[in-house]
């Protein structure tokens, strides 16, 4: 076994994650009780000064009439959800183009079938931008398949570094007269387009295989993870396409309850926005005087909000997937089962993921298990992995301090659980503390880890260090009894958590 395999199966296996008991359902419910008035309260707090601050301070430019069933403003101030959604609706009609033609011409053979995938990209991408867009993103490509040849894993990646670094540059330069919403959606697919073409080239590489160019093409311009993801790594997209899916209607049943459910979750967002103004409070903090609740409520509804735009925009993609007989990835695990740095960046996008692990994480230990072992070794390629989620999320300061952040609390969390697996620990937990009490303590000790966790997301989120700097002065200027409130919050988050991650592995 190696060390990765080790590693990974400490992570799976550690008594911080699956060793605790069985707590008694009545103290479970007390738990969930506590969370959920907790987290009610907060937001009506929150509420409460979005109506006492928003003719105040808010710019009224920033909202837009609501639904006229409600006769309130919502807030417009997201610049992701608004520009995603819209463009979500524009590619619905792509969509069921290519899945038209996706049943007609799996029929026949592989390659039609990817040379449709294709077509229907590159008109839908001409159509939604312009044509220069399609160059550019065959000429990324192009290069990607030319390195192929060289069969140096090496050389990708550093092709990956360059043009990641100057990818704002070549765009500027190459696409000067269009739309900043255009703009951005370009940067974004061709983002994640870098991470198709590495998954492609460092299979066929490592596995000494060969493949033709439409292959790369079908993969890379599959239309529902083309534009805002999610990734699907390349030996899971071939292994799909190469199944032939002939029952129609279980497919269209499934696909059509998917959808429902994340059209309901989109107007479910829709809806909140009604209330709660998210977007508008990072950019106003300076104006704020929040009182701890409402502060935290705010950190909440953030959270939720980020989850809520990923959870969409991965559930359409996945209902498309879906409709053609094909397994999507894994859509994001409510932030509030989550209390473990681990866990967020498993099961929050398990798509990426799965990318990191398999393209980043395993070779890097493979190689320098050789060297350096132990909690050195996964500090070591985990510090990697996190310098590619800087480089590939974008070179600002908040990215840095996010990732910096994330880093530090995965490798307290990694050293934590190799303290709790040592024999020596593992006795006198033994003998002094039940199995029970066992799991209280690591839900205690995982309390404030947790914040931390929350904190750090905040500088990603806000997209701006200013904002996760608000709730850091928050934390250090509060009273004894916020912080310990806090505390108990999350130390009632820490076991909803592990009693998520237990009745899961029951199913």
């Amino acid at each position: 076994m190696t060390t990765y395999e080790q590693n990974y199966k400490f992570l799976k296996m550690s008594p911080a994650l699956s060793g605790q008991a069985k707590l008694p359902g009545i103290e479970i419910r007390m738990y969930l009780i506590s969370w959920i008035a907790a987290t009610t309260f907060a937001l009506y707090q929150l509420y409460a000064a979005c109506q006492q601050y928003c003719k105040n301070y808010f710019c009224q430019e920033i909202f837009e009439d609501g639904w006229p069933v409600l006769n309130m403003k919502i807030d417009r101030t997201d610049y992701e959800w608004n520009l995603w959604t819209k463009l979500i609706f524009r590619l619905l009609p792509w969509f069921g183009l290519h899945l038209v033609g996706a049943e007609i011409f799996r029929k026949f053979s592989l390659r039609i079938t990817l040379f449709w995938y294709t077509a229907v990209t590159v008109l839908c991408i001409s159509y939604l931008t312009n044509f220069h867009a399609v160059l550019l993103i065959l000429a990324q490509f192009c290069l990607y398949y030319l390195l192929l040849h060289l069969k140096s894993i090496r050389l990708i990646w550093i092709f990956f570094f360059i043009s990641t670094v100057y990818q704002y540059s070549i765009m500027t330069q190459f696409l000067p007269k269009i739309h900043e919403n255009q703009f951005h959606v370009i940067f974004v697919i061709l983002s994640w387009s870098h991470l198709r073409c590495i998954s492609f080239t460092s299979f066929l590489i490592s596995s000494k295989t060969s493949s033709n160019f439409i292959f790369l093409l079908g993969y890379c311009f599959y239309l529902p993870c083309f534009t805002l993801g999610p990734i699907i790594l390349y030996p899971d997209f071939i292994s799909n396409v190469e199944r032939v899916e002939s029952n129609f209607f279980p497919r269209f049943l499934k696909a059509s309850i998917s959808f429902l459910r994340y059209s309901f979750w989109y107007y479910f967002t829709e809806f909140g926005l009604h209330f709660i103004y998210i977007g508008a409070f990072p950019h106003h903090y300076g104006n704020l005087n929040l009182n701890p609740w409402a502060m935290c409520g705010l950190g909440f509804a953030m959270g939720m909000f980020f989850y809520l735009k990923y959870l969409v925009v991965y559930g359409v993609a996945g209902s498309v997937i879906t409709m053609e007989g094909y397994d999507p990835p894994s859509p994001p695990r409510c932030i509030a089962c989550i209390h473990l740095y681990s866990h967020m960046w498993r099961y929050f996008d398990t798509g990426l993921h799965k990318f990191i692990k398999s393209c980043i994480y395993k070779p890097l230990s493979d190689t320098l298990e050789n060297f350096v072992s132990g909690l050195l070794l996964s500090s070591l390629v985990s510090l990697i992995c996190f310098s590619f989620i800087f480089l590939w999320h974008g070179l600002h300061k908040y990215v840095l301090i996010w990732s910096s952040l994330n880093f530090v609390g995965l490798v307290i969390e990694l050293g934590c659980k190799k303290l709790s697996t040592s024999k020596r620990f593992c006795y006198y937990q033994d003998s002094i503390l039940s199995r029970r009490n066992q799991r209280r303590m690591y839900a205690l000790l995982a309390a404030p880890l947790t914040v931390m966790s929350a904190v750090s997301n905040f500088y990603f989120i806000g997209e701006g260090e200013e904002v996760g700097f608000a709730f850091v002065s928050f934390l250090l200027k509060s009273s004894t009894f916020a912080k310990v409130a806090l505390l108990l919050s999350m130390y009632t988050l820490s076991q909803i958590s592990t009693e998520y991650v237990i009745k899961k592995k029951k199913l």
